[in-house]
């Protein structure tokens, strides 16, 4: 029902709702306030996974090459994690923000192109936190909210915005803005855990 509402809505409306209230404008377009399920995921991991989404397991084999990391990844979509695990590589199927690891099990966690997805951006870095020892370091990106207008994102972030959720959690935090040939991206560092 609620999407028959967003075929009504002129297209301004829904393109500023989407914009400037993604959750209102996914609930009017979709039938919930977030289509960020395992179930879409999954479908579009099967559909593009091989040759469309560059992150079925590279950062995690990068790292373990560059790096020599003992690398672990988790993906909401079951086909992402199966083709993490057939590179070699430990990998959980979750919903942020349960990240199914003890407290503080890792160095470092990278977090790319996924708190715009998560339906609780505050909780999900509170469990990034949990999971990072003390001197631990966190690495994300996400889209550069002043230009996102991606349909399936629920969160958009300006610089400012992503350092105030970074804020209570880490006590150094830095976050720039990268241009390269695709859409603008905010890169955010966050170490110094905040009890």
């Amino acid at each position: 029902m609620s999407n028959v509402v967003g075929q009504r809505l002129p297209w301004r409306v829904m393109r500023w709702l989407n914009v400037h209230w993604p959750r209102a404008f996914q609930l009017l377009r979709y039938g919930t306030s977030n289509v960020n399920t395992a179930e879409h995921w999954d479908d579009a991991w099967r559909r593009h996974g091989r040759d469309g989404y560059r992150a079925t397991g590279e950062i995690l084999a990068l790292l373990h090459v560059e790096r020599r990391c003992d690398c672990s990844g988790v993906d909401i979509a079951p086909s992402a994690v199966a083709a993490v695990r057939a590179r070699g590589f430990r990998a959980e199927t979750t919903v942020l923000p349960a990240i199914p690891h003890p407290d503080a099990a890792f160095d470092v966690v990278v977090c790319t192109e996924t708190l715009e997805h998560v339906s609780d951006a505050r909780a999900t870095l509170r469990e990034i936190r949990r999971v990072l020892r003390p001197d631990g370091r966190l690495l994300l990106s996400v889209p550069d909210g002043t230009v996102d207008e991606e349909e399936v994102h629920v969160h958009r972030f300006s610089a400012p915005r992503l350092e105030r959720e970074l804020a209570p959690h880490f006590a150094e935090v830095h976050v720039e803005r990268l241009v390269d040939d695709m859409e603008p991206t905010l890169f955010a560092t966050a170490s110094g855990i905040r009890q």
